[in-house]
């Protein structure tokens, strides 16, 4: 439609749309909508989201603002939109204006996107100028969180302001007809960022990428900088590479992301349901744990002792131009040293040249924020999330009361902090763990960004109530008016709830490997009584000493003795073949321990129960990666084997909680080893075991309280066997249950869990105190 003569009588609206409307191609898609429909004005950027000013007549104005919410730009996500006349301008045609810092605050920062299809077919095109030119990108695709130094959402605000336009670039920055109009990380090979090849001989940057996939082809291990953070990449059809790889990761069983060019690429090595399909080709591209085809030409070191694969599709102009002329199946793994943030400097990764890699193929755009691939794995024909990172953070979380700006500082594996303002939570990438020094560098620099980059100054800090934890020093650290402790299965419950939209008493599952509980034990095999101001504890399994500690962790034949010995049964059962590996000194040594209750700290864990089972059947003595033992637990289990073992429910005295007794089930596992039972049907017993008596004790406490609805969290979530069997029997029950969608159901929902109940316990602090143990404030 063309525009109406300036001066032409019509009204002048003033516009104000929030949510997720910078770095999504917004502005640009707003000036086609004004072009569409004859209007004239003005769109820029601010503190608040976008402001339109829009001066027409006012039918064409309803119109342009219809088809704006039926049709908003790939990625964008409107939460607001506020309107109101002002008084009449003359303007005389309709352009994007520069961004104001002016505003309520209320901006959202955009995640990061896989490339476009669009952008691909220009990168393969010999006749385009951006031909094979490997950080393409436009309004629809790339880099966005992992550029951004802040907020408004502009270049000079990331880091490709170090890179000025060329005039061709600046033409389609500037061109309403251009796919580029206004895209901030714009660039082609003249002025964007350049690779170079690090090897033995020094820099090569005149044929970079040719030489590194040579390199890959060769069964050399490569550091390849991404958006970010390095990648370490190998050949993963080839035994000899990722032996290579593992070596130099020090990571010899914990299974290896693969990645491949396409989901065509992608149906040759694992099975792909439709549901699967749209999660690995999303704006997200993340890895999706899917069940692997036999006879693949995968290495058999990729994953051991499973029977899944983690894989993803090329994300970046940089994965497809080497699937072009490299292997055709990557790992593709974080650049990491053990317990260390994944590297992001060049200098960094040249410090493990011949180390850790035998190249880096590196480039001089910064990366601002580390930021890991996201993870999920299929259950039951939806995506439950395992890590949210790339392509998700900080997208927020909505929630449904007003928030104080609260700072939630998480746990201390699968760490994540959480930001709270208005009726939104803002949870950061994944951080990983939270012990050496680099990583609470990383821990605390991410923090510091997040907080600047949303202008937030905390009100309330909410922490674990470990006082070990590297996140509780840091909380206790920071100048806030208040502390708030939270109880580790408190916010894995709260957390459920909150991305549930639920605000009344529940039943918790909280199921994980730790968490330091109320009397001072370690918890982890619990049914709650919880609100989100609160919690009782209702039901727990029967606590097993730890023998050595955290050394029970990493050698759970330690928790499988000292269930023998709680027994009495360790003598009788002397040729169980877990048993005769250990030498008899260091059995009577241990034996002693327990006796004595020294260094053996009780904790009623179901995730250290899978340990202790693993050990018996002697699956898994010694591990060497979180969840290994009860990954391969799960792994090895038999398809419709139904079989049960014997267990009870203990009533305890003066309204203790009850106790899920594992005696029954100890001597049902003994007595099918004596038989002869393959470990993959004991394997499957334990599950279904399991299963029934979290259900039967469930419905026992859900009688007793009067409760329908049960919330799940806890790592054990993570186990689709346990996930899906309980969800279906306690719903077969007639139970109403919850679990996590957008928020990892483990660690890395902590911070989540603990900003909501900080955020209730600020709003109840004049109402009477709740009917159960709250969590602690001081």
């Amino acid at each position: 439609m063309p525009l109406p003569p300036a001066g032409c009588p019509g009204k002048t609206i003033k516009i104000l749309i929030s949510g997720m409307v910078q770095g999504v191609g917004f502005r640009p898609h707003l000036y086609r909508l004004a072009m569409e429909h004859g209007l004239r004005g003005e769109v820029a950027n601010s503190l608040a989201g976008v402001e339109l000013i829009l001066e027409g007549n006012a039918g064409q104005i309803a119109l342009l603002l219809d088809s704006l919410q039926a049709s908003p730009p790939p990625g964008a996500a409107i939460s607001a939109v506020h309107q109101e006349q002002i008084a009449a301008r003359q303007y005389p045609a309709f352009t994007i204006g520069p961004s104001r810092n002016s505003g309520s605050l209320d901006p959202l920062a955009p995640a990061d996107m896989g490339m476009c299809a669009a952008c691909q077919g220009e990168l393969l095109d010999p006749a385009n100028h951006r031909y094979q030119h490997p950080f393409i990108s436009c309004t629809a695709c790339g880099p966005r969180f992992t550029l951004m130094e802040g907020l408004p959402y502009d270049r000079p605000l990331t880091a490709m302001a170090a890179f000025p336009l060329c005039r061709r670039c600046q033409q389609e920055y500037q061109d309403p007809a251009s796919r580029r109009f206004h895209a901030e990380p714009i660039c082609c090979p003249g002025c964007g960022p350049r690779l170079c090849l690090y090897d033995k001989n020094g820099p090569e940057s005149k044929s970079p990428l040719a030489k590194t996939a040579a390199l890959l082809k060769e069964g050399q291990v490569v550091a390849i900088k991404g958006v970010g953070g390095f990648h370490l990449a190998a050949d993963a059809c080839s035994d000899e590479a990722v032996t290579r790889l593992r070596a130099a990761k020090q990571r010899m069983d914990k299974p290896l992301a693969v990645m491949v060019r396409d989901l065509e690429s992608a149906a040759g090595l694992v099975w792909i349901s439709p549901p699967a399909g749209e999660m690995l080709s999303s704006p997200a591209r993340p890895i999706v744990i899917l069940p692997a085809k036999n006879n693949t030409p995968l290495s058999r070191l990729i994953a051991p002792g499973l029977t899944e694969v983690g894989i993803m599709l090329a994300y970046t102009p940089l994965h497809y131009l080497l699937f072009d002329q490299g292997p055709q199946v990557l790992v593709m793994t974080s650049f990491n040293e053990p317990g260390n943030p994944m590297l992001i400097k060049t200098s960094e990764a040249l410090a493990r040249l011949g180390v850790g890699c035998d190249a880096v193929l590196s480039h001089n755009r910064q990366i601002v924020n580390r930021c890991d691939d996201s993870l999920f794995r299929m259950h039951d024909n939806h995506a439950q999330i395992l890590r949210r990172s790339r392509g998700y953070a900080p997208l927020p979380v909505p929630l449904t009361m007003e928030c104080p700006a609260i700072l939630a500082c998480g746990g201390q594996e699968k760490v994540t902090i959480c930001l709270t303002r208005g009726k939104r939570a803002f949870v950061s990438q994944h951080l990983g763990e939270n012990s050496s020094p680099a990583s609470y560098r990383h821990y605390q620099e991410a923090t510091g960004h997040l907080q600047a980059l949303l202008r937030l100054t905390p009100h309330l800090v909410a922490r674990d109530r470990h006082p070990g934890y590297q996140s509780s020093r840091f909380a206790l650290a920071q100048p806030a008016r208040k502390q708030i402790a939270v109880q580790h299965h408190h916010a894995h419950i709260a957390s459920c709830m909150a991305e549930n939209s639920l605000d009344h008493p529940v039943l918790g599952l909280a199921l994980d490997g730790t968490g330091l509980g109320q009397d001072g034990t370690i918890w982890g095999g619990e049914i709650l009584l919880c609100t989100l101001t609160g919690f009782r504890r209702l039901a727990h399994f029967v606590p097993l000493a730890m023998a050595g500690g955290d050394m029970a962790v990493t050698e759970p034949w330690r928790l499988a003795l000292a269930w023998l010995h709680r027994e009495g049964w360790h003598h009788q059962h002397q040729d169980l073949a877990f048993l005769k590996a250990i030498p008899q000194k260091t059995k009577e040594l241990l034996i002693e321990m327990l006796d004595k209750k020294l260094n053996s700290p009780l904790t009623s864990s179901l995730g250290r129960l899978f340990d202790a089972v693993a050990a018996l059947i002697n699956l898994r003595s010694r591990i060497t990666f979180g969840a290994q033992a009860a990954m391969e637990l799960e792994a090895i289990c038999t398809p419709g084997e139904e079989g049960v073992y014997p267990f009870d429910t203990i009533n305890s005295q003066d309204k203790a909680p009850r106790i899920l007794e594992t005696r029954g089930l100890l001597q049902g596992i003994i007595a099918d080893l004596e038989r002869g039972t393959p470990a993959a049907v004991i394997a499957s017993r334990f599950h279904n075991t399991i299963i029934q008596m979290l259900t039967a004790a469930t419905l026992v406490v859900a009688r007793e309280e009067g409760i329908r609805e049960v919330a799940c969290s806890g790592g054990v979530f993570q186990n689709r066997l346990i996930s899906e069997g309980l969800q279906k029997s306690l719903a077969q029950a007639g139970l109403r249950v919850y679990c996590h969608q957008k928020i990892p159901c483990n660690d890395g929902g902590l911070a989540l869990g603990q900003a909501v109940v900080a955020a209730a316990l600020y709003h109840k602090k004049e109402a009477p105190p709740p009917p159960f143990a709250e969590s602690s404030h001081a």
